[in-house]
């Protein structure tokens, strides 16, 4: 099981921090995907337009009101070893004349409105492919549960466990302060559980 991070990781992700992972590699994947973003063009990644693409072709739900547009792949730095990754997000742009000149530059140059099944196609095969984590969602009340992933069962018995000595501290704090209100003296034990429940000892 992975260990909970330490004094001495943090202070070596001091010294080095390009040497360490703060948040896992989804966040950096986001800043990266998020570098293609424009006023006009909100970039998604690739698991999340493939969501849009299923909501976008599902008739029960109704046509969204939102258009998909791929507009090619290019290199991110430091994702999937920098092989091609697509440039897929949401047009955004409000001004209806700006929208339409928009509409016409990319009539010519190849990156038109996306058909969203095609669109849905392609980044299955690209998900599967690069072996990209794909969320699963509940979709109609029928459905069971989708099961957690690996790497969040591997962390959740420590979070319980932060969760109820945040919690027994939480109490020893209300039980401290009400005391104190009615002024009635603390311990010097009371305050030495506080302190090392603070500290994590």
């Amino acid at each position: 099981m992975p260990s909970l991070p330490t004094e001495e990781i943090e202070l070596a992700a001091d010294e080095s921090p390009n040497g360490y992972d703060f948040l896992g590699k989804g966040i950096d994947y986001g800043f990266r995907i998020g570098s293609n973003s424009r006023p006009d063009f909100f970039t998604l990644s690739p698991a999340l337009a493939q969501i849009l693409c299923i909501a976008n072709t599902n008739q029960i739900l109704g046509k969204p009101e939102f258009d998909l547009n791929f507009e090619g792949t290019g290199v991110l730095k430091g994702v999937l070893n920098e092989e091609k990754y697509p440039k897929i997000g949401l047009n955004t742009e409000r001004k209806i004349d700006r929208r339409e000149l928009n509409y016409h530059e990319m009539e010519l140059s190849g990156h038109g409105k996306t058909d969203a099944s095609k669109l849905d196609a392609y980044l299955g095969k690209f998900i599967a492919f690069h072996g990209v984590e794909k969320p699963i969602l509940k979709i109609k009340p029928s459905d069971d549960h989708p099961e957690k992933p690996p790497y969040y069962l591997a962390f959740l018995e420590e979070w319980n466990r932060d969760v109820q000595d945040s919690e027994s501290s939480d109490a020893r704090f209300d039980e401290s302060a009400a005391k104190e209100g009615k002024g009635e003296e603390i311990s010097a034990e009371e305050i030495d559980e506080i302190v090392r429940q603070l500290n994590g000892d």
